[in-house]
């Protein structure tokens, strides 16, 4: 199974706009076709964010639902614990967090739309790529594991 992070804002989007590519990445979490890889320091962000007033107001998004995602976020993703940010991206430290994870959880990919992140490309051979490039592959993965048991 492919280990993944998704970002802060990856993660958010997906709350406030479950449609089209997000959609895709959030029925492909929930179908268990990749692993989430995803510590307290994600898990926080995510739901400071998605707590943000203008947020709430502005998406309809409850507290019931918020906290069901971030408990979500903690049942079914592998929640590392412990891991120290390589301070790579200067520009903005707090994304270190989503390298860190990636490179203590061996991910396989990194699903960003974040500058800093995307004009990295890779880090330690794990390859940053969009939400939209991510739910390609998952639409490709999806099409070789219905092949394969096709008769």
């Amino acid at each position: 199974m492919i280990r993944v992070v998704l970002d802060t804002n990856v993660l958010v989007s997906i709350i406030i706009s479950p449609r089209g590519t997000l959609a895709k990445i959030l029925e492909a979490w929930e179908e268990f076709n990749f692993l989430l890889l995803t510590s307290p320091a994600i898990v926080e962000e995510v739901e400071n964010v998605l707590k943000r007033p203008y947020i709430r107001e502005n998406y309809n998004i409850t507290r019931q639902e918020i906290d069901i995602f971030i408990q979500g976020l903690k049942e079914s993703s592998l929640f590392l614990h412990g891991i120290k940010d390589d301070p790579v991206i200067k520009e903005d430290p707090s994304d270190n967090k989503f390298l860190a994870v990636a490179k203590a959880g061996e991910a396989d990919y990194i699903v960003s739309g974040d500058r800093h992140l995307k004009n990295i490309k890779r880090y330690e051979n794990i390859p940053i790529i969009s939400p939209v490039q991510f739910a390609s592959y998952l639409s490709v993965a999806r099409g070789r594991r219905r092949e394969s048991t096709s008769f």
